[in-house]
């Protein structure tokens, strides 16, 4: 109603330089606090940006000087994400159009959440504006990429897959066709998410429920595995409708059900979020991982859905396991890996494509070396490497490619020399 009022009141197309009205139509919708004051809060990138803290900038937006709007300050409240008791709050300081507050220092492997309440042109915002979710969260400490996309190039090409009902997932430029989706990526210029609008109304369908998934991911090696990712995600109260992370078949986090289950409390992020989940729970025996996105509606209200850029799955602590030939991954230097290192099967044991080898079959191999010098009688063949008494149904004292006549000189050869004996 605000941006409306001002939209009608305007003479010349730029509502940023004001209209000739603004200040009195500031001060009507101000009294009730629907004057839209909003404000951009920096990413809190990983890791510290000081020895003293986590910096956090708020950049406020929509002020008019001609109006008296001033900088009131404001709050900024933290807690951590996994741990019980309380946080903290710190002032917010304007140091010239930007104001800024410092949460003080966290371990590595900490989940920080924070919220910023803002006192600007004498009206009260409150960020993140997401009833659902209402912080905003960072992790502290060094990660190392695992798999990482930032959805510049189709994820189908690197083993991403969707499906299920009325799947809308679409790869491309984002669209504001249906009014709660962002007007663009957050880095780069792609996403990947449900209906970006190009060909649709911006909104997942009614009846809805399919799902985005990414391919396997090996995370062997890491104490710890996690998915970081950004997502600007609306969908309908929990009642409703559904937006759940899986894991390997397991949901870890879906969006919230209203109090009273009185489908009141909409998931509508408004901005790029930050997400950081734990993986290591979910992670198979072999230490991988598949992550899919789901979306699950009634036939009733439906919002904009998922709409997700620079994903990562990241590990923490360890290191991964050195590659091997024979372990079922295809690793730097190897052309292919079936999981053993037998020759002949059309990988060799270096993990390089090879012939196939034929199976022998119907063919003598006999390799005895056993000879008859006439000094001496034939040894027993338990002791001479025959493999008749060992479960071989062939006899390596005989060739049975010899002649019968040859045999029968050989055998008489024979006699006569034991007979001068």
């Amino acid at each position: 109603m605000y941006v409306e009022a001002l939209a009608a009141n305007d003479d010349d197309g730029d509502l940023g330089n004001g209209t000739p009205d603004v200040c009195e139509i500031n001060a009507a919708f101000g009294a009730h606090g629907l004057r839209a004051i909003s404000a951009t809060v920096a990413d809190v990138s990983v890791g510290l940006s000081s020895d003293l803290g986590h910096p956090v900038r708020v950049y406020p937006e929509g002020l008019y000087p001609q109006c008296g709007d001033t900088l009131g300050g404001g709050t900024l409240e933290w807690q951590l994400r996994d741990e019980f008791g309380p946080g903290g709050s710190v002032p917010l300081v304007d140091t010239g159009g930007v104001l800024e507050g410092i949460i003080p220092r966290q371990a590595d492997g900490a989940v920080v959440q924070y919220r910023v309440s803002l006192n600007i042109g004498g009206s009260t915002q409150e960020l993140p504006t997401n009833l659902a979710d209402p912080w905003y969260e960072f992790y502290v400490g060094p990660v190392t990429p695992i798999y990482c996309t930032g959805f510049e190039t189709d994820p189908r090409l690197e083993g991403w897959t969707t499906a299920g009902g009325e799947d809308d997932w679409e790869w491309g430029v984002p669209s504001t066709v249906g009014g709660d989706d962002p007007q663009g990526a957050f880095t780069g210029a792609s996403v990947f998410g449900n209906d970006l609008g190009g060909f649709g109304d911006g909104r997942y369908a009614p009846y809805a429920s399919n799902f985005a998934q990414t391919p396997v991911i090996d995370g062997r090696g890491y104490q710890k595995v996690r998915l970081q990712y950004r997502r600007w995600l609306g969908v309908e109260d929990g009642v409703f409708d559904s937006a759940q992370v899986i894991v390997n078949g397991v949901s870890v986090w879906r969006n919230a059900v209203g109090g009273y289950y009185d489908g009141s409390i909409h998931h509508l992020d408004g901005d790029w979020r930050f997400h950081d989940i734990d993986l290591t729970p979910y992670a198979s025996p072999a230490g991988t991982v598949q992550i899919a996105f789901r979306i699950d509606s009634d036939g009733g209200l439906e919002f904009g859905g998922w709409t997700l850029d620079e994903l990562c799955v990241v590990g923490v602590g360890g290191a991964p396991p050195a590659a091997a030939c024979g372990d079922g991954k295809v690793d730097a230097g190897e052309a292919c890996d079936d999981g053993n290192t037998i020759p002949g099967d059309g990988c060799s044991a270096a993990c390089q494509f090879e012939p196939v080898t034929p199976p022998t079959t119907g063919t003598d191999t006999d390799t005895d070396t056993d000879t008859d010098t006439g000094d001496t009688e034939d040894t027993d063949p338990e002791e001479d490497g025959d493999l008749v008494g060992r479960g071989c149904g062939c006899d390596q004292r005989r060739d049975p490619g010899l002649p019968m006549s040859v045999l029968t000189v050989m055998l008489i050869l024979g006699l006569r020399r034991r007979s001068r004996r």
